[in-house]
């Protein structure tokens, strides 16, 4: 097996490390009544690249996976055994410790495997149904797959970005078009062939004059509060500044020469496992709610220096977790993830094949 370098893996730590930030910040109870205008301004800074983290891992699956022609069975067997994993152990936990009452409805959900986490659901669909986006987007020549970005973007980022006017309500649609985008660079490397001092320096002036909007609505918001519900606008998932920011921030991790490096990767493997084990539907409230009680800090000068030490102490945490679970269950679990993907392959094949499903 070819040791993949090491630039993608480290922009999924920095990702994910940034929607942890963002976690921080919009799941910790926090009022613009009871927060200083500062630390206000420091909050809105942490949730503004959650969205931009999101993007990018989403643009990373369709770089990397856009010559895949078949499911890797292996590969949705592992990922869909690790939301069951933490599905059902979260769920013991809170319900053996008390801290939520047992409810048998909630019950079969975890048992079941339930998705309970939005991106991982999204995922999980987008990655069933990636070998048929590949045919089709492989099937278009070069100029036909440029028109389609661009009709793309403007109809899903643009539009909604200058009026507010959705044409997807859901995420699936906005992960296959970051998916496609992501394939069509690895497809067609981008004619700009900027240094990767340019794309770091572009993504920078993007975010600050993005951010730049942040602040001055939070100054108009002290005489109209409808200005400062929506300061985050333009870092919205699918707001065309977001786009952009994420696009230069991989392109500027895509060129840099990190060769393997088995720290990054180690840590790198284990981000969907930080995702799964900090934004459970349990987890979320009781983390940043009731464990490290971020709201009290909210009017205090040691908020900054606090979101910085608990965001990092959750990181740490989750990744710690995370790789027990891959090296303790995951890898001892190998050879039974082989006979059910087998097994699975085979049933499909024979459904696929049953004469009624010939006749249709």
């Amino acid at each position: 097996m070819t040791k993949r370098e090491s630039n993608i893996e480290l922009l999924r730590i920095v990702s994910m490390f940034m929607i942890v930030a963002h976690h921080f910040s919009v799941h910790g109870k926090f009022t613009i009544e009871t927060t200083s205008f500062i630390n206000n301004i420091w909050l809105q800074l942490l949730s503004s690249g959650g969205k931009i983290g999101v993007n990018i891992f989403i643009i990373i699956s369709g770089f990397f996976l856009i010559n895949s022609k078949k499911i890797n069975l292996n590969k949705f067997i592992k990922l869909f055994t690790q939301l069951l994993f933490y599905s059902i152990l979260i769920f013991i936990i809170f319900i053996s410790f008390r801290i939520e009452p047992f409810n048998i409805k909630i019950f079969i959900k975890h048992i079941l495997g339930y998705p309970i986490w939005w991106f991982a659901k999204t995922y999980l669909v987008l990655y069933l149904i990636h070998p048929y986006i590949n045919k089709l987007l492989n099937s278009l020549n070069k100029t036909e797959y440029k028109k389609l970005i661009i009709f793309l973007t403007i109809i899903l980022s643009f539009i909604p970005t200058i009026t507010t006017v959705n044409a997807d309500d859901g995420s699936l649609v906005w992960f296959i078009y970051l998916y496609s985008l992501g394939a069509y660079i690895s497809k067609y490397p981008l004619a700009l062939n900027l240094k990767i001092s340019k794309y770091l320096l572009i993504s920078i002036l993007l975010y600050f004059l993005t951010f730049s909007s942040v602040i001055i609505f939070d100054f108009i918001g002290n005489k109209n509060s409808l200005f400062l519900q929506h300061a985050t606008y333009l870092f919205g998932m699918n707001k065309l500044s977001t786009l952009l920011i994420s696009l230069f921030l991989f392109l500027t991790f895509k060129n840099m020469k990190i060769k393997y490096n088995k720290l990054i990767n180690i840590v790198s493997s284990a981000t969907f496992g930080i995702y799964l084990i900090h934004d459970s539907d349990y987890i979320r409230t009781f983390l940043w709610q009731n464990v490290f009680k971020n709201a009290t800090y909210s009017n205090t000068y040691i908020l900054i220096p606090y979101s910085l030490l608990v965001i990092l102490i959750v990181f740490i945490g989750c990744l710690i977790i995370e790789l027990l679970r891959i090296y303790l269950v995951e890898k001892r679990c190998l050879k039974l993830i082989n006979v059910i993907s087998n097994f699975t392959d085979k049933t499909i094949n024979k459904i696929l094949n049953a004469k009624f499903l010939n006749n249709i």
